[in-house]
């Protein structure tokens, strides 16, 4: 449903459907008026967005990235291995990115599984032990990815992030 406000249109975007509408006729009339589509790979993140959506997962936020550290000037020593840190109130993910892997720990510490998913699709799971322990191949192309871990206290989704 659209409704104005002055001269800006107003959309009810709380239904799904009425988005997709919307944004599929957004890029028509782009497309009609000849002006540049968006980058493709916005496409491919959209359909892996919705297609790895879990509604009874757990959203968890990056609360820490040692790639950011030393971002405000400050000189820092070359760190080679980076760090992440995802959390949803009392549950989250630790990661270590090294050249070949992303070892990571669920916490708390319990035995689960954990899926790496990229733009392209999903790795196979990998079980954690009984601290939580993991290790998963780093993609060869890098890029855009997310963490699924699913444990007796529910299932945790990472937000996406970029190696």
């Amino acid at each position: 449903m659209t409704t104005t406000s002055g001269d800006q249109p107003r959309h009810d975007w709380q239904d799904d459907e009425v988005l997709l509408h919307d944004l599929v006729a957004a890029l028509r009339h782009a497309d009609a008026a000849g002006q540049p589509l968006p980058d493709p790979r916005a496409e491919q993140m959209a359909d892996a967005a919705w297609a790895w959506r879990d509604l009874d997962a757990e959203l968890a936020a990056l609360v820490h990235d040692s790639a950011l550290e030393g971002a405000s000037g400050m000189r820092a020593a070359r760190v080679t291995t980076r760090t992440l840190m995802f959390m949803s109130g009392p549950h989250g993910v630790d990661i270590e990115v090294t050249d070949d892997a992303l070892v990571g720990q669920l916490c708390p510490a319990e035995v689960g599984s954990v899926v790496l998913v990229t733009l392209a699709g999903e790795q196979a799971p990998v079980e954690t032990d009984e601290y939580g322990s993991f290790v998963l191949d780093r993609p060869a192309e890098g890029g855009v990815l997310r963490l699924r871990c699913r444990s007796a206290s529910g299932v945790l989704v990472t937000d996406w992030f970029v190696l």
